[in-house]
């Protein structure tokens, strides 16, 4: 069976300067893993020419992981999609 996991809400005190910096960001997914009880090296946060890829297919994925429960943390994302969609998305949450 997979372990059920809570991810909590960021800290207020993280997010009062705008951003999350790498010991933050190093604190939180050291205690999501510790959750998962996972075992991952998380250096590579530290590397700031560590190159960032795409997101990969789901498939791709499930090949990498096939096993229920394992995770993993890599540096990839989809930031442009972000920050296009920002403003949309903020004023949909603070919309009445």
């Amino acid at each position: 069976m997979t372990p059920h996991i809570t991810i909590p809400p960021i800290p207020e005190e993280m997010l009062e300067d705008g951003k999350i910096d790498k010991n933050e960001l190093h604190k939180l997914l050291t205690e999501l893993l510790a959750q998962l009880k996972v075992n991952q090296n998380l250096d590579f946060l530290e590397n700031n020419y560590a190159e960032i890829s795409p997101i990969r297919s789901k498939a791709y994925y499930e090949d990498l992981l096939p096993e229920r429960g394992q995770a993993l943390i890599e540096k990839a994302g989809l930031f442009s999609l972000f920050e296009v969609q920002k403003t949309k998305i903020l004023s949909m949450i603070t919309r009445p």
